[in-house]
């Protein structure tokens, strides 16, 4: 199968709030405030939007370095319909990534680590040029950063 860029998301997030855990595995809740969609290819993936707010809930697994993410947000459309985007994916949590939790500089790009997401677009537009989401598995790769004490999600999304 080949994958296309299609889209990116774009969310700013707030500090993680912890949210207990047990067996060497914690969890914590970070609320997405917010974001924005960009196509990446307008003729074929022809979907922009603005992220009204979400969360990000991320189970961490310290010994192996590896965060399990489950995240929903929604974002509007263009033509002022919801689109309800959810997530699921690992990151490697290595040297690159680690700092941005501890509310350090970042300028993290593609590749600094392997962190992946499968996603799901739900909305209920009836525009051809939104609804098309409905019926499409995404995949894609992330980044944080951390630039003047802001902290940023980045998602590169890909679609057959």
């Amino acid at each position: 199968m080949q994958l296309n860029p299609c889209f990116e998301i774009e969310l700013t997030v707030a500090a993680p709030i912890p949210a207990g855990g047990r067996g060497g595995i914690g969890t914590v809740c970070i609320t997405i405030l917010d974001g924005k969609v960009t196509s990446l290819n307008p003729e074929k993936y022809p979907i922009t939007g603005t992220v009204k707010g979400g969360s990000d809930w991320i189970s961490s697994d310290q010994e192996n370095h590896v965060n399990y993410l489950n995240v929903n947000c929604v974002a509007t459309l263009p033509s002022g319909a919801p689109c309800h985007i959810e997530y699921k994916g690992v990151m490697n949590l290595n040297e690159k990534l680690a700092p941005v939790f501890a509310g350090q500089e970042v300028d993290g790009q593609y590749g600094d680590s392997e962190y992946y997401v499968g996603i799901l677009a739900h909305t209920p537009s009836t525009d051809p040029k939104e609804n098309w989401v409905n019926k499409t598995m995404f995949f894609g790769r992330g980044k944080l950063q951390s630039l003047g004490g802001t902290p940023k999600v980045f998602y590169e999304v890909y679609a057959p």
